[in-house]
């Protein structure tokens, strides 16, 4: 029981030092939504969620790859393996097709709002 007060006065302690000691620092940012025109705010959230996609493919592609190392010979840890590969690919297809959509539909859009 006294153990555990010590640690909660240290903690405590080390808490007001942090407090008193570091101040806070407010980062100065501009706004990514402050756009001219809604192509190119169109375009930078696509940009962003392919990114993201990317991201999640290459950790499916790797994915797929340990299980099919890990299968041994298992025929339904190598049919795993092949389907979440083949769903990886067809996701990042996917998302390349929306980001060519969505710079048309965004090119389209800015023309009708000038």
């Amino acid at each position: 029981m006294k153990n555990s007060i010590n640690i909660f006065i240290k903690f405590f302690i080390s808490l007001i030092i942090n407090f008193f000691l570091f101040q806070p620092v407010f980062a100065q940012f501009d706004n990514p939504i402050a756009e001219g025109d809604l192509k190119s705010f169109l375009i930078k959230i696509a940009a962003v969620l392919t990114a993201f996609a990317g991201a999640i493919f290459v950790f499916m592609f790797f994915y797929s790859g340990i299980l099919y190392m890990t299968a041994s010979g298992n025929p339904e840890m190598e049919e795993k393996a092949k389907k979440s590969l083949v769903w990886g690919i067809i996701g990042i297809l996917i998302v390349a097709m929306a980001g060519t959509i969505v710079s048309y539909v965004g090119g389209g859009f800015s023309q009708i709002f000038q």
